[in-house]
């Protein structure tokens, strides 16, 4: 169960450092700006723990759980997309969602 638990924790926290990389971009025009954007540096960084998150969730839980529970960032990310950035979700985005959850519970049985 902790192993789960670390890798939900993993999820969040990697989906919250892609997030600030994206928003750290937005007003980006060259990779000199990327150096000097805050928001991008800092994502960056998040990346560390969540990777060792990551690590330590493989000493309780098999690989292929840990793989494919730690592939819910993708909806944590989507909805930070949702809520901090009023991103409009397509219909044909709800339903590959849908069969991405679909195929993480039929990989988890």
């Amino acid at each position: 169960m902790i192993g789960i638990l670390l890798i939900l924790l993993y999820a969040i926290v990697n989906s919250l450092g892609i997030f600030l990389q994206k928003i750290g971009l937005q007003k980006v025009r060259s990779w000199k700006d990327v150096i000097k954007s805050y928001k991008w540096i800092l994502g960056s960084l998040i990346f560390i723990p969540a990777y060792f998150l990551y690590v330590l969730a493989l000493k309780y839980e098999k690989l292929s759980v840990v793989q494919t529970v730690g592939n819910f960032s993708i909806l944590f990310l989507v909805i930070l997309e949702i809520v901090f950035l009023k991103e409009k979700i397509k219909r044909h985005e709800i339903f590959a969602l849908m069969l991405f959850f679909l195929g993480i519970l039929l990989i988890g049985l």
